[in-house]
């Protein structure tokens, strides 16, 4: 697969690809930042059942001859263009470890120095397997999984379609039948539809859109005086209720929005009242799969990117009317939001200064 010095062999490729736009901004933060490894991805699963490592090892396998773009190592030293290089074959990273003999409390152990090791470790882009799994056995019929792997590589819509198709090679395997499964969407097809679009349009619309928006739109933060090396990140996280979650849902239902028209327009709201403005911008990661693509649903890769969503607040305007506005700039906006933000920056009046945050609604099909 690869020379003694680590190089791709030239008879082991079976295409490339140029890099996305999001693909491109990934990897430039990695390599300014490759010992933070931002863009790391590691998910683990509790199992509990009749599980068998070596079928989930094979099954995994499967899904890596299945999406070309999982057998991806990418190259960015040797020619002048950003690559992605699509192997003709590529095995899972895959390991399988019995922690059956100790208690719940050094088996809690091992996982968090293994998780944390492994975040250590991340990936070199360039020669290692990009998908990453390793099984711990904790009893007879409970199993934990931890699954790795570069952001670069996919996003969370795709995973959500691998682990779909997991399950069902796993089960059809186990069951001794064919797993049922359409083939597998090619990437060729959203390149070349990619191709087609009118990249001058794109940016005649998002020039229109951000016309004389000058002020950017800020969420509370510390002074940038302060020590920086005072400054710790966290993640807060909270639920809302199903009461709460109902109401919102009957909200856009009654007026014939999405849920994210919903997110989209209380956050320009807030924002407006936080910024005491009446106009406002801030970013959004769209999932980036045009519909009249086929097979653009089931398709295995990044395809998100991240566009500018303006609010225009109006003395006496109804949270109704805003929905509708919302949602309008939504529709529109998605004929454009594959141009690359660096781009949809250049046409605004402050240009890199444009966007101050995002806001992130994710909905990942079942």
């Amino acid at each position: 697969m690869s020379n003694h010095d680590g190089r791709i062999s030239k008879k082991d490729v079976q295409c490339i690809y140029p890099l996305g736009a999001m693909q491109k901004g990934m990897l430039y933060h990695q390599l300014c930042d490759a010992d933070a490894q931002p863009y790391f991805r590691q998910v683990s699963f509790r199992i509990e059942g009749n599980f068998d490592p070596a079928l989930c090892e094979s099954t995994w396998n499967e899904l890596m001859a299945r999406h070309e773009l999982l057998r991806s190592v990418f190259d960015y030293e040797n020619t002048s263009q950003l690559l992605q290089i699509v192997l003709k074959q590529r095995a899972v990273a895959f390991g399988v470890e019995d922690l059956g003999h100790l208690d719940e409390q050094a088996q809690g152990a091992c996982l968090d120095r293994y998780r944390a090791a492994d975040r250590r470790r991340g990936f070199d882009l360039r020669r290692d397997p990009l998908m990453r799994l390793r099984v711990f056995q904790l009893g007879p019929e409970s199993f934990e999984m931890v699954w790795s792997h570069p952001h670069i590589l996919l996003d969370g819509w795709s995973g959500s379609v691998l682990l779909g198709e997991f399950m069902e090679i796993y089960l059809a395997r186990r069951q001794n039948r064919p797993p049922a499964l359409p083939e597998a969407p090619r990437y060729a097809v959203y390149l070349d539809w990619l191709a087609g679009r009118d990249a001058e349009a794109s940016r005649k619309y998002w020039s229109e859109l951000l016309a004389g928006y000058e002020n950017l739109a800020t969420v509370p933060r510390t002074s940038r005086s302060s020590n920086a090396r005072d400054y710790q990140p966290e993640e807060r996280s909270f639920r809302l209720s199903p009461e709460q979650t109902s109401a919102l849902q009957q909200l856009a239902a009654r007026y014939g929005v999405t849920m994210n028209t919903v997110m989209l327009s209380l956050w320009g709201v807030l924002l407006g009242r936080h910024n005491d403005a009446l106009d406002v911008v801030f970013g959004s990661v769209v999932s980036g799969r045009p519909p009249e693509v086929l097979g653009i649903e089931r398709m295995v890769g990044l395809f998100i990117n991240t566009k500018p969503v303006r609010i225009r607040l109006q003395s006496g305007q109804s949270f109704a009317s805003l929905l509708n506005e919302t949602q309008r700039q939504s529709i529109e906006s998605g004929s454009h939001d594959h141009l690359a933000l660096p781009e949809i920056q250049a046409m605004s009046p402050v240009k890199p200064s444009l966007l101050d945050h995002l806001l992130v609604f994710e909905n990942y099909p079942e």
